[in-house]
């Protein structure tokens, strides 16, 4: 029987850090091995190591020594090859989330941002430019002056409108939403022939005017105004386009809406059309989509498309402000500027996002139905 002493194994633990800081040299800074232990090859290499070593105890100290070096530096070359790997997935991660990330540009942004690109459009026209405007009748848009509309307001006053019969239902009281209104409010043809169906002439016209095959943004037809050599009609295309786009029928596209190009077809006879009627027609469309999708979802943070300045200023002219009173004159886009909406319907607030906190007017009390007195 052999009586030789074998000399005890040292056994080095690593699960605890300071145990491994205190064997391994600098570059052993920040491992943690215990992660390691489910990495297959390193399971099979390590064990095949320590039963070699089991057999083979009688190399001593020494051995022991060789086989820890060796299980660190290959625990290290695992800790820095799964680290780079979990880099790579947090990158791959964040850049997932970027990608479902919806945009930051809420719908009242688009908004402001498109009526202000008509404001600028009116306020930067020259005096021969607006006479031409004004001779194919739709001088009243250029009395527009920065009056914008506040996106809670109009969210407010889009839950209120019964799109169907379009009615504004307001503290039981109905306020009808009529082309004739849009009218007086606007200023823009009302009766007529109806908006054709069939856009493709009008489309076809107005690329013809600009030289394009396709719709450009409206962003072009902006720019295109600045020019001074455009002929009457080029100019009166260019204007409309935008009008329609940021004003009249605005939406969150960037590029211009064919459904209302037809009219291009007859540009002599352009304002024989019923504008003020498809421009309502817009208007209960858009608010309808945007209740509906209100409904469907808890948050909804689609554009609320069509003029909300009609709405705004058809609905404030029917509050009873007591002393504060404002001219009768017609259209209202001449008497309603600049900081006037947010103004009033500041003093109609209940709380938070809720309005109506001041009596309607009896319909007889109001300037339309003076107007309509003046009419009959």
């Amino acid at each position: 029987m052999d009586t030789r002493s074998r000399k005890k194994r040292r056994v080095v633990d690593f699960s605890s850090q300071d145990d491994l800081d205190d064997h391994a040299d600098s570059q052993s800074e920040d491992l943690m091995c215990g992660q390691f232990y489910d990495d297959d090859a390193f399971i099979d290499k390590s064990s095949s190591d320590v039963d070699m070593f089991s057999e083979e105890s009688s190399s001593g100290s020494s051995a022991a020594r060789n086989f820890n070096k060796n299980l660190y530096q290959q625990c290290l070359k695992d800790y820095k090859r799964i680290n780079a790997m979990r880099r790579k997935l947090s990158l791959a991660m964040q850049a997932q989330s970027k990608k479902k990330r919806p945009s930051s540009r809420s719908s009242e942004a688009f908004t402001r941002q498109s009526i202000s690109k008509f404001a600028a459009v009116v306020s930067s026209m020259s005096e021969d430019h607006k006479a031409v405007v004004r001779r194919y009748g739709f001088g009243s848009l250029l009395l527009f002056y920065k009056c914008f509309v506040p996106k809670k307001f109009s969210k407010w006053l889009a839950s209120l409108v019964e799109s169907k019969y379009g009615d504004l239902i307001v503290q039981g009281k109905v306020i009808s939403l009529t082309a004739q209104s849009v009218n007086h409010v606007l200023g823009i043809p009302v009766g007529g022939t109806p908006f054709p169906s069939n856009y493709s002439t009008g489309k076809d016209y107005v690329l013809l005017k600009i030289g394009k095959t396709t719709l450009p943004q409206v962003s072009f037809f902006v720019d295109k105004l600045k020019a001074a050599d455009l002929n009457d009609e080029e100019l009166l295309v260019c204007f409309l386009v935008v009008a329609l786009h940021c004003f009249l029928c605005s939406n969150s596209n960037i590029v211009p809406s064919p459904r209302y190009l037809g009219v291009f077809e007859d540009i002599e006879h352009i304002n024989s059309y019923d504008w003020s009627g498809f421009v309502l027609r817009w208007l209960l469309d858009g608010v309808k989509n945007f209740n509906k999708g209100n409904k469907a979802s808890e948050k909804h943070c689609g554009t609320l498309a069509g003029c909300m300045f009609y709405l705004a200023v058809f609905y404030l002219d029917h509050v009873d402000f007591s002393h504060r009173r404002l001219p009768d004159s017609f259209p209202r886009i001449d008497v309603w500027k600049q900081n006037m909406i947010r103004d009033f319907f500041d003093l109609d607030l209940r709380s938070g996002s809720v309005y109506g906190m001041r009596p309607l007017l009896d319909f007889e009390k109001t300037c339309y139905h003076k107007v309509l007195y003046l009419m009959t």
